[in-house]
Order: structure tokens, then sequence, then C-alpha cells
């Protein structure tokens, strides 16, 4: 009995390959994503904290003051940046996710046609076996009626 073997096997293979790849770039750009998230949060909590530790105190040294004003324009220029960074990975992870979505889709017309031609391949072996059983019985029973007379 011959073996089914899809032709386009090796297509399938690289486009399973492909579609893995793009899922970990969207897995990693997911994590780079939350990372930016939390350091985001991180800083703003920084933010606040340095602004309620200026406002607490009654009175301030000019010099200390000159001091957390440019920590806090360090802490809102990386705060920019991060923010910034978000919305590139926020792109990006769009950008991605379509990529993921439009490779899976390739991998499964791929795998929706070979399901297919191994069906068309097994109902045609099965209607040559149907066909030789059909021979056989055919060729017996005129073996049997020639014997008969």
């Amino acid at each position: 009995m011959p073996v089914f073997k899809f032709k386009l096997e090796k297509l399938l293979e690289i486009r399973k390959q492909k579609l893995e790849e793009a899922q970990s770039i969207l897995a990693k750009l997911k994590q780079d994503y939350q990372a930016e998230v939390k350091l985001e949060a991180k800083l703003r909590s920084q933010i606040f904290e340095t602004k309620r530790n200026i406002f607490s105190k009654k009175t301030i040294l000019p010099s200390v003051l000159f001091i957390h004003q440019n920590y806090l324009k360090g802490l809102e220029r990386k705060l920019r940046v991060c923010l910034e960074r978000q919305q590139i990975l926020s792109q990006e992870l769009t950008l991605w996710r379509q990529e993921v979505l439009k490779r899976n889709k390739e991998k499964k017309i791929l795998e929706k046609l070979k399901q297919k031609q191994w069906e068309l391949f097994w109902y045609e072996q099965r209607r040559k076996e149907q066909k030789e059983l059909d021979d056989l019985a055919t060729l017996h029973y005129q073996h049997k009626m020639e014997g008969s007379f």
C-alpha cells in the first residue's frame, strides 16, 4: 500500500518555524513592555516621594532644594524616555500581533490543504481496494460458474 506524502511538507515546516519565531519575538516584546510599565510605576513613585519629602519640610535650604529639583528633573526625563519607549513597544506589539496572526493563517491554510489531500489519498486507496475486491469476487464467481457446467 502506498504511503501518503504531502508535497508541501517542507513549506509547512518553514511556516511553522516562522510562526514560532514571530511568537518568540512577540513574547520578548511583551516582557520588554511590562518592564517599561514597571519602570514607569517606579519612577512615578520616586517623583511622588521626592515631592512629598520636599513639601513636608517647613524650611529647606536653597542648596538642598536645588539638589532635589535636579533629582526631580532627572526622574522626569527618565519618565519621558520610559513613556516614549512604551509607545514604541506598543506599536511594535501591535505589528507583531498582526504578523503572528498572518503567519498562523498561512500555516493553517497549508494544514487544511494537507488534511484535504490526505482525505483524498485515503478515499482513492479505499476505492482501489474495493475495485480489487470486486474484481477478485467477479473472477471467483466466474470460476465457480465455469466449474458448475
